[in-house]
């Protein structure tokens, strides 16, 4: 068993910025190597970044450790804050990230599947408008 301290200045820089917006920053808590185990990640937004849209096959559980977010699950847009725990059912798409003024630090646990993402030109304008 291992215990871990998250913090910004242990994460890094996303390894795919074109799946993020803005400067998003994240620590790896646990890999997920097989269908047993689960991804565990401390994801660091910035004001203003987010998440490209995306879905899992598998269900993923977001909670938020600080700050302030949003989460807009395919027609439905949800403010979220620190202390509130949201599980994204599998196959919905969603995306998630911090407001415009306010950071947010959010655990995510997701186990191994597949996920698809939708990185569009003109996808920033239509989301960011929610925030």
């Amino acid at each position: 068993m291992l215990v871990h301290q998250i913090g910004n200045s242990k994460a890094n820089l996303v390894e795919r910025p074109d799946r993020f917006t803005g400067t998003v920053h994240w620590q790896v808590i646990s890999e997920s190597v097989d269908e047993k185990t689960a991804e565990v990640l401390a994801i660091f937004f910035e004001a203003g970044a987010r998440s490209r849209p995306q879905r899992h096959s598998a269900e993923e559980v977001l909670y938020v450790v600080d700050g302030r977010g949003v989460l807009a699950v395919e027609n439905e847009v949800l403010f979220i804050r620190a202390g509130d725990i949201a599980v994204v059912p599998a196959g919905t798409w969603h995306w998630h990230g911090a407001t415009r003024s306010t950071g947010m630090c959010q655990i995510v646990v997701g186990l191994s599947g597949e996920t698809e993402w939708l990185i569009a030109e003109n996808d920033e304008a239509k989301t960011m408008e929610l925030t």
